[in-house]
């Protein structure tokens, strides 16, 4: 009883091991200081097809930083785990949510550009998208870092959250337009927050090194 108790106990510390490296935070701060660019590039006289090219591109170079973090920074220093049913299943869980995530919002989208001249020139729905934006943000998130036991990604959901609605309401009831810091500070926090995991980790952690012994019995 008390072995499983203790193979339980140490599959959960490497499951949180996975997060306590900080890439994932400095993943998600560098996606949330692209969103903010993507917000003003939309508005720039360009293609579609340019525009599209740009973040695909983008995306591309952020998710193979963050492979090649976990592969060249978490991997030596931790190995490979293979985790439980209970583990692959919340992951199952995540992943359909992301799915439904995206599909709403893929809805949603559609449904304002088929009724973007209803709503143009409304100012309680410009007020009211921002909120309902920021509370999907701290819906998806939420979610998420309960079942991964991912619990900064609260945090994160609600950084998430603040940009569209710091621009809007800081433009409509105030006169004042913060322009990119409404993105660039809640980034600048979850980065810095990833940078320190990232600095206690690598100094918790370091790689271990192969005795002279092995590296000779591997040489014969």
């Amino acid at each position: 009883m008390s072995e499983n108790i203790n193979l339980k106990e140490l599959e959960r510390k490497a499951w949180r091991s996975v997060f306590e490296d900080g890439l994932y935070d400095i993943f998600l701060g560098l996606l949330l200081l692209h969103m903010g660019f993507v917000y003003y590039i939309s508005k720039l006289e360009t293609t579609f097809l340019g525009r599209t090219s740009l973040n695909l591109g983008v995306y591309l170079v952020l998710y193979l930083g963050l492979w090649a973090g976990k592969r060249y920074i978490t991997l030596p220093r931790l190995g490979r785990v293979k985790f439980g049913k209970r583990r692959k299943s919340r992951l199952r869980t995540v992943a359909v949510i992301t799915f439904l995530v995206v599909l709403l919002t893929f809805s949603l989208t559609l449904a304002g550009i088929v009724f973007k001249k209803q709503l143009e020139g409304s100012l309680t729905w410009s007020l009211l998208a921002p909120v309902l934006l920021g509370m999907w943000f701290v819906l998806f998130f939420g979610l998420a870092g309960y079942f991964l036991e991912y619990h900064r990604l609260y945090l994160v959901g609600v950084l998430y959250a603040l940009p569209e609605i710091v621009l809007t309401y800081s433009n409509e009831l105030l006169g004042f337009n913060p322009g990119y810091l409404a993105w660039l500070l809640p980034a600048s926090l979850i980065l810095i927050i990833g940078a320190v995991h990232l600095a206690q980790f690598v100094r918790d952690h370091p790689v271990p090194q192969i005795p002279n012994s092995e590296l000779n019995d591997e040489a014969h």
